[in-house]
């Protein structure tokens, strides 16, 4: 059965109802899990569902992050790393890679802690760049549950979101994300256990 969300198919980026703020504490530059700031599972998110970490947590998109990207993908085209040639351009100076944009956008959400230890794989990504993003601008990432499906699997289903990474100062948008999720369902204690995790933390936590 898919759950689906009654707002348009294509949802206006400009939206205030969709740029609310952060909602509980990250799991932000955590490399080991850490069972107090378990996320959601498949049964508690709801469709229509936001998130945003503005204004609590910003990216700058510095030259170092871009010129790094650079060196471990290959991409050196000079529009990202050559100043001078990329005031020509329309652009009038160097801009991000799409790909790196792309990443942040993955980045925050997982590290919004919305589904922190419960999310089992990324399905897929649908992107739409809607303007570019200059070295030195400052983003933050917000997201829509868009609808929710249930698989055979007993212990797991699929949530889809449109997320989009924006400027802090104008909220304008530079991309636009839809990705599906692969999200464990928490009902009964060998679901939590698995996870270290009572279920009077849920309780309290919730």
């Amino acid at each position: 059965m898919t759950y689906q969300s009654t707002r348009p198919n294509s949802i206006d980026a400009n939206d205030p109802a969709i740029l609310p703020i952060a909602q509980k504490p990250s799991p932000y530059d955590v490399d080991k899990f850490d069972p107090s700031l378990l996320g959601k599972g498949w049964d508690d998110i709801t469709v229509g569902e936001t998130y945003s970490d503005f204004p609590n947590r910003s990216v700058r998109i510095t030259e170092e992050a871009v010129n790094q990207f650079a060196q471990m993908t290959g991409d050196f085209n000079p529009i990202h790393l050559d100043a001078r040639f990329a005031r020509q351009s329309i652009h009038r100076g160097k801009i991000a890679h799409g790909a790196l944009l792309m990443s942040y956008v993955i980045g925050q959400y997982h590290g919004s802690g919305f589904t922190y230890g419960t999310t089992l794989a990324m399905l897929n990504c649908r992107t739409t760049f809607l303007r570019a993003c200059p070295v030195g601008d400052t983003t933050f990432v917000n997201f829509v549950v868009e609808s929710k499906e249930e698989i055979p699997h007993a212990k797991r289903g699929i949530v889809s979101f449109q997320s989009w990474l924006r400027n802090v100062e104008s909220h304008e948008a530079y991309m636009e994300l839809r990705f599906d999720v692969l999200v464990r369902r928490l009902r009964g204690k060998s679901a939590l256990q698995r996870l270290g995790v009572s279920e009077c933390q849920v309780i309290r936590e919730s």
